[in-house]
């Protein structure tokens, strides 16, 4: 373990340092934290040094050069002494890894490190002069520049305060240090360029790159640097330095970054794509009301701002009542506010931010009506379905020290709860509804119009920390046993947890607020010390979390900010008719000694790709089992820096995926690519793709997010290897001291609390005036002693208030005047006071004593946030250890955002996207990170589109054309619009999967070039039909809608589900396909449920998670008994039949499909099977033999349903 050097003595080994937490006492421990074995066991070699403490020695070496001289103002280290300081911490930092870095930065941040880096500071200031500058600059300067700027520091989470306090110093007083060191700097540069001093060539690159870098991330941490007007001329200097070859493009992308900081020219074409200047006055002569400052008619409301950097995720009060329409940009960039880059992201953000959040705006709004007029509330259709627990109460908050502030809030229980007696029936009844689970997202509505949001969070308080149970600290404000305190605080909330269905009239649940307020936190204690509480009622949406959204709108906020998205010149051109589809290269291909090694896929053969140079295509094709488009695609992707692969059904775009990370692994070893980031749309298709990866033999994988169920990558997971890797000497200290700070932060929490929550209690009241109002406070509680001398005792405490507001005293004679007001009763004597005034006064202390403790509330909750986030920092920072260990590191585009300000810190340079034609463009946006050189999308836009919740929003929906949110970035690069150039793409075309007379209906209609793989003309019959591909036509209409009904939400047919049954029945009683065979698909959650309530007696039943969730968002729920539903649950793909929607059967496949259209009706009315994209998936996933049954009649209004007909 990396860090300072350890006390050593005779002392016993301490049995908690070599654990997976580490000793918290770290070098203050009184036992030993030496590794080495004992002396008797040691081996002849154990005399020579181990590689610890030679580290050890050189960071104590380093240590001693840091000035120890206090108390005097100027400190000037001779030149010798500056040189060795820094050359010795650059090879520290640049050699012995993250722990040497931690300290050395660490260090460097003190008060002694500065002066250190003061001297080299003041020497620029300076100026360098002379032939000497280049050697100083080289052997003083340079070595600083390079450990703040070095991978390690530069990623790392828990060096972002110490870098923060030496850029600080950098930057200076009004920047003006800033801007005489860069100048000096500059200035010695110009000289240092090859072509002028050639002795320092070889360096050059280094230092140009170092300064430029050091230069953009103090211009991101001071956005005052963009007011400098001396520092433009600065960087014009430096990009005089910049040659063109490829030695420099980091540098030149540093470049660019840093004149789009300053807004300067974009004279460098990767900076060619950014500018904020809005578009020209006559261009925004629409119709359209723009939004926040820019609408003619000012703000719609106080969320409604012209930067998306200014938007609250969640809707605020004024929002839900606002009358006026939002503005949604088209996705014509020419209408956009905005240019360019910036455009795309305020166009995405507005867009997914409305599918997301504007039906429950309207839902919320809608229930606002209500309770404020319930009488003559307007029904109307809600775009989102709304659970309603009326009567909610908030009962008072509590603190969980893992799971912060909760507030506990009771309801009435629904009236099918009430009438069971029995809690446990009860509490099945909670279980299947699905409603008020963890995460779920609920609103506080007020029938004053106030609304909360908030997650439904896990009630179950946790344990003390060990430690603290067998510690007794005492805690300085109380004077108390912390371990005590906690072990009684953590039995009474054990005992007060709040449950759903313990109580038969009310239920109770614990909740966390989904967006931090100081006035929402302020306006729940002003409700806690109400009685009566306003009429209020908590509103739930069924199947919306806020983790599967939230993260990616945080995430395009922060890229609109930072603008640093690559191949921005082909997602969003200033100019789209002007952008060229010509893709070179990535850079790091572009390095004339880098070559693609081609040996995994040419049967171990050595065999080198080289883009832009000769190639043996024959070669390959003899030694690979690729096909010739797969082999195609490869290289195609290999030598485009933006790759775009199609796969239609079969063809194996996971396989052609598996070979590109393969070869990319072999190729990229020593190019500093960093892991490759593999990123799908859902769970299911990740594990898929990671085991696929595990089979071929790749190592150092780490798969990110806790919902894999895959049993191959459970110790894969970066949850279980970040608590296997041990922490550095660094973080163990870091994180005791916060996590000090944390728990005394909780503390204090757990003493206001219970005090704001019981702010009207007689006793607390006593106790406020007690300090707050001494005099007042003897009025009323001095002892009163009688006419022998004896004490009195009062009966209880609360009498002196009762007696005191009750009695008649003098101050009643003044009942004719007016009373007087609060700030004049505070210092009048209390049995002057008429009873009027008695009560003003008595109101007064509760409101003021509950007032001070809401601020005392605010400032710890701050203070506690503060912890929070420094701890987080802590833990992050072994992950981010551990992710850098990697090869391949694979995410969910919501894991993704979720992690994205970890995965920034990588510096991935390879990022492959698998399903890209599904993934909505945002998640596909934040995948594209600032360090990716090469990005890899394969997908297929003639499959499913990504899934959205507004169809008005729908590239199909009369006006949803001018939105498209449902089209992917894939689609868009294939199939432009607006004038925009198209990419080039390749294409897989033999699929493997179907029978020719299946895979015939998809080629016809979309795939004219589709070819079958000789194998599926080689499937046998299917036992017991007579044809392999059969469609069963009939006039049954599909099921009405009846009020209160699951139809309301979705379709189903009652004959198809009996002929679903039939089929399946008869295929299974063959004897040769087993369940597993078997998928039954159909387009509605309402058929599946039906079908699944059919064939739940016969057979076990798997259903995705998704539809699963899908089916409880909707009030879809199953009539089945509860073991039926847990043998279903429990069952795999190996035993159970599958049912499916055909949204969440893409890149499925099965022996036989059976397909239940359910629209059957005399309007002819195809529902979601009249786009070409269900079609597609619907028919290609039977491999040998396909069934369908519906009304060809309905089916045919659709062009591809009829020529499938044919």
């Amino acid at each position: 373990m990396a860090g300072a050097p350890v006390k050593s003595g005779p002392s016993k080994p301490c049995r908690f340092f070599l654990s997976s937490h580490g000793c918290r006492y770290g070098k203050t421990c009184k036992f030993s934290h030496s590794t080495e074995e004992p002396s008797e066991t040691k081996s002849s070699s154990s005399s020579r040094p181990s590689p610890q403490s030679t580290l050890d020695d050189n960071l104590r070496k380093w240590r001693n050069m840091l000035p120890r001289t206090k108390g005097r103002s100027t400190f000037e280290p001779r030149d010798n002494d500056t040189r060795n300081f820094f050359s010795l911490g650059w090879k520290l930092v640049a050699t012995e890894g993250d722990s040497a870095a931690q300290y050395v930065v660490t260090e460097l941040a003190t008060e002694r490190g500065l002066r250190m880096v003061k001297a080299i500071t003041d020497r620029l200031e300076s100026s360098l002069h002379g032939s000497e500058s280049g050697k100083t600059f080289m052997e003083m300067v340079l070595p600083l520049f390079r450990i703040l700027t070095h991978q390690n520091v530069q990623s790392s989470l828990l060096l972002e305060t110490p870098l923060n306090v030496i850029l600080n110093w950098f930057f200076g007083p009004n920047g003006q240090r800033l801007i005489a060191v860069f100048k000096s700097t500059a200035d010695t540069l110009i000289y240092l360029q090859p072509d002028v001093s050639g002795s320092t060539s070889e360096r050059f690159p280094e230092a140009l790159t170092a300064t430029l870098l050091l230069l953009y991330t103090i211009c991101e941490l001071h956005h005052k640097a963009q007011v400098l007007e001396e520092l433009p001329p600065i960087v014009e200097t430096l990009s005089d330095c910049v040659p063109s070859d490829h030695l420099y493009h980091g540098a030149r992308q540093t470049l660019a970054k840093i004149r789009r900081r300053l807004g300067l020219g974009a004279d460098i074409p990767i900076a060619s794509v950014q500018s904020a200047v809005l578009k020209k006055p006559a261009k925004f002569k629409f119709r359209y009301d723009l939004p926040g400052s820019l609408s003619d008619q000012g703000p719609r409301h106080d969320n409604d701002h012209a930067s998306i950097r200014d938007i609250k995720i969640l809707p605020t009060a004024e929002e839900i009542h606002s009358s006026r329409q939002e503005y949604l940009p088209s996705n014509d960039p020419e209408e956009s506010h905005l240019p360019g880059l910036e455009g795309l992201l305020d166009r995405q953000f507005r867009l997914l931010r409305e599918d997301q959040i504007g039906p429950l705006r309207d839902a919320v709004r809608l229930e606002v009506d209500k309770l404020g007029n319930a009488s003559t509330a307007r029904a109307k259709d809600q775009a989102a379905r709304t659970i309603g627990h009326p009567n909610a109460i908030l009962c008072g908050w509590e603190v969980d020290r893992r799971k912060g502030l909760q507030i506990h809030v009771e309801f009435d229980q629904p009236a099918n709860v009430r009438a069971k007696e029995d809690s446990k029936q009860r509490e099945k009844i909670w279980n299947e509804s699905k409603q008020l689970q963890f995460d779920a997202l609920v609103c506080l509505v007020s029938a004053t119009g106030r609304t909360v949001f908030f997650t439904v969070c896990d009630p179950t308080p946790t344990p003390p920390r060990p430690e603290r149970v067998n510690t007794h600290q005492t805690d300085d404000d109380t004077g108390t046993d912390e371990a005590e305190r906690d072990a009684e605080e953590y039995s009474r909330r054990k005992e007060n947890v709040p449950s759903l269905h313990l109580n038969r009239d009310r239920a109770a649940v614990a909740l966390t607020m989904a967006q931090y307020d100081e006035e929402d936190v302020g306006w729940i204690n002003e409700q806690l010390r109400r009685s009566p509480q306003l009429l209020q009622s908590l509103v739930e949406f069924p199947g919306v979390l806020l983790p599967s959204f939230g993260p990616v709108l945080e995430a395009l906020k922060v890229m609109s900010k930072r603008l640093d998205l690559p191949f921005a010149e082909w997602i969003a051109p200033n100019d789209p008719k002007s952008a060229t589809s010509v893709l070179e290269p990535p850079v790091y291909a572009q390095d004339p000694h880098f070559g693609y090694e081609l040996n995994t896929v040419a049967s171990g053969s050595y065999l080198s790709f080289k883009p832009g140079k000769y190639f043996d295509h024959d070669e390959l094709q003899a030694k690979t089992l690729l096909d010739q488009a797969q082999q195609a695609s490869v290289l195609h992707a290999l030598s485009s820096e933006l790759a775009l692969i199609q796969g239609p059904p079969g063809t194996g775009k996971s396989y052609t995926g598996i070979s590109l990370v393969r070869i990319l692994l072999d190729s990229c070893q020593d190019i500093e690519s960093g892991p490759i980031l593999i990123v799908c749309y859902t769970n299911h298709a990740l594990d898929q793709f990671l085991e696929s990866l595990v089979e071929s033999k790749i190592e150092q994988i780490i798969r990110i997010g806790r919902w894999s169920r895959s049993e191959v990558l459970e110790k894969c997971t970066l949850h279980h290897l970040a608590r296997e890797m041990e922490q550095t000497k660094v973080e163990g200290q870091e994180r005791w001291t916060i996590r000090n700070t944390f728990e005394s932060e909780i503390s204090r929490l757990q003493r206001i609390l219970p005090l704001l929550n019981n702010a009207t209690s007689p006793v607390n009241v006593r106790n406020y005036l007690e300090e707050s109002h001494p005099k007042h406070y003897a009025e009323l509680f001095k002892a009163e002693v009688d006419d022998e001398g004896f004490q009195q005792v009062r009966k209880k405490e609360s009498d002196p208030f009762r007696s005191w507001l009750s009695s008649r005293d003098i101050g009643d004679g003044m009942s004719s005047s007016l009373p007087r007001p609060a700030s004049l009763l505070t210092d009048s004597p209390l049995r002057s006071m008429t009873a009027t005034e008695r009560q003003i006064l008595y109101n007064h202390w509760i409101t003021d004593y509950a007032e001070d403790l809401n601020s005392q509330l605010l400032g710890t909750l701050e203070s506690y946030e503060k912890a929070k986030v420094e701890l987080a920092k802590c833990n992050r920072e072994r992950d981010l250890r551990c992710l850098r260990q990697a090869q391949v590191i694979g995410c969910t585009t919501t894991g993704l955002a979720k992690n994205l300000e970890v995965l920034r810190k990588i510096r991935s340079k390879i990022v492959l996207v698998e399903e890209a034609g599904e993934v909505l463009e945002a998640h596909t946006l934040t995948a594209l990170l600032p360090s990716v050189e090469h990005a890899i999308l394969i997908g297929d836009h003639e499959q499913l589109r990504p899934q959205i919740n507004n169809y008005e929003l729908q590239h199909d929906h009369p006006r949803g054309e001018r939105y498209a949110l449902d089209l992917s970035l894939f689609e868009r690069f294939v199939k432009p619009k607006h004038g925009a150039p198209e990419l080039p793409f390749s294409s897989l075309k033999t699929q493997r999967r179907m029978h020719p007379s299946i895979s015939e209906l998809i080629r016809s209609t979309l795939y004219p070039q589709l070819e079958d793989h000789p194998s599926v003309s080689n499937y046998p019959e299917v036992c017991g039909m007579r044809d392999r591909l059969f469609w069963l036509d009939h006039n049954q209409q599909e099921d009405s809608a009846t009020p209160g009904s699951t139809a309301n939400f979705s379709k189903s047919n009652a004959f198809e589900v009996d002929m679903v049954a039939a089929i399946v029945s008869h295929l299974t009683r063959q004897g040769e396909y087993s369940s597993k065979d078997i998928a039954v698909l159909t387009p509605y959650l309402g058929q599946l449920r039906a079908i699944k309530q059919c064939l739940s007696s016969t057979f076990e039943i798997v259903i995705g998670d998704k539809d699963d969730e899908a089916m409880a968002a909707n009030g879809i729920n199953d009539d089945m008994n509860a073991a039926n539903i847990t043998q279903a649950r429990k069952s795999t793909l190996l035993k159970a039949l599958r049912l499916s929607t055909v949204d969440n059967f893409q890149g499925e496949e099965a022996k036989i499909i059976i397909i239940s259209l359910v629209r059957s009706n005399d309007e002819r009315k195809c529902g979601f099977l009249k786009t070409s994209n269900r079609i597609n998936v619907l028919l290609s996933r039977a491999r040998h033999g396909m069934y369908i049954i519906g009304n060809s009649y309905t089916a045919s209004s659709v062009n591809m349903w009829a020529v499938s007909l044919l």
